[in-house]
């Protein structure tokens, strides 16, 4: 049966009450912290660029990771190849210099491009060899369609493979990123730095403080 009209009336304006109720305490809250950042001098948040979907891949040490082993803390992530001859282990070195300067509760994942030949122990005998061991640090291997999702798709880096021709060397196998991508603690992708950059320490140290 159908309500009366007064009634009708009574709840189209209560529910644009409670709209109006929701509207203003979202402006307000968010002008209340755009004025406390100017209070305190607190820098702008970092954009959201993507979000890390899930995934299940193998660590140095032959364990099981998902994304869930990374949430509640930001994290680091790079890729490279073991059988690389120049820049990845430059890359590795520059990287684990970094790493021991940053707060410990900040995880790095090197994931790799060539995970048919890298597997765990490959991973394990490369991080050893260019003095990249950590206990926060994880080197994953697994399935390549997994790797590709979550380093191109994800991340936004670039892995490919090269073309025969272009090789300057049997080991000269791919075209990759030598980014290092910040994700914040919810799995959030928020930017990446230059891994040769001379300010790489001091970048890394300034967008952890402007993850919200």
């Amino acid at each position: 049966m159908a309500l009366p009209f007064n009634i009708k009336y009574f709840v189209q304006w209560a529910l644009l009450g409670v709209l109006i109720v929701f509207a203003a305490t979202y402006f307000n809250s968010k002008k209340n912290s755009e004025a406390r950042r100017q209070l305190y001098d607190l820098p702008e948040p970092l954009p959201v660029i993507s979000n890390v979907s899930s995934f299940s891949l193998t660590n140095h040490l032959g364990h099981q990771m998902t994304e869930t082993d990374f949430l509640d803390k930001p994290w680091l992530a790079n890729i490279i190849f073991t059988r690389c001859p120049t820049v990845c282990p430059q890359i590795t070195r520059k990287i684990s210099e970094v790493l021991q300067k940053l707060p410990p509760d900040i995880n790095l994942v090197t994931l790799t491009t060539d995970p048919e030949f890298d597997k765990p122990k490959v991973l394990y005998n490369f991080a050893k060899a260019n003095r990249a061991i950590a206990t926060n640090w994880f080197y994953l291997t697994g399935d390549k369609k997994t790797i590709n999702k979550l380093a191109i798709n994800d991340l936004k880096m670039v892995s490919v493979l090269k073309k025969e021709d272009e090789m300057e060397s049997p080991t000269d196998l791919f075209i990759h990123s030598s980014l290092l991508v910040l994700v914040d603690q919810y799995g959030r992708v928020r930017t990446s730095f230059e891994t040769d950059s001379e300010e790489l320490l001091s970048d890394i140290q300034a967008a952890i403080k402007k993850l919200d």
